[in-house]
């Protein structure tokens, strides 16, 4: 399963479990400690907890998930699609700078014409 990463902090969220040995109800949780941003608690399973987590991140808009060295595929034309590494963000006007994988060249791009996010490639 793919889990999102923070929308904050960009570092991959942790999934645990406690018990009533730890002095806890039964559950599990996910989230990112650094940034204390958390999925739900669920007794259910680390699965439904992890979902709930990518669940709670996909309301967070797109752009405010893309991290510097990021890849994303950019439509460049009708027919015409690149991969980019992304090098620098504009959240404010919504444009990002990149390096094409293909050719190297630094090129500016909108919000608009990304059509996979790093999070539907990985």
């Amino acid at each position: 399963m793919n889990i999102f990463k923070c929308p904050f902090c960009g570092k991959q969220p942790e999934t645990h479990y406690y018990n009533e040995e730890e002095g806890h109800d039964e559950f599990w949780i996910t989230g990112c400690p650094d940034c204390d941003l958390f999925s739900g608690i669920t007794a259910a399973s680390k699965e439904i907890s992890q979902n709930d987590w990518n669940a709670l991140i996909s309301r967070f808009p797109s752009i405010m998930r893309v991290r510097i060295n990021d890849k994303v595929e950019v439509r460049e034309s009708s027919t015409l699609y690149h991969y980019f590494r992304v090098t620098e963000i504009d959240i404010n006007a919504g444009i990002f700078m990149g390096t094409c994988l293909k050719t190297d060249e630094l090129e500016q791009f909108k919000f608009e014409e990304i059509v996979t996010w790093p999070w539907e490639l990985e």
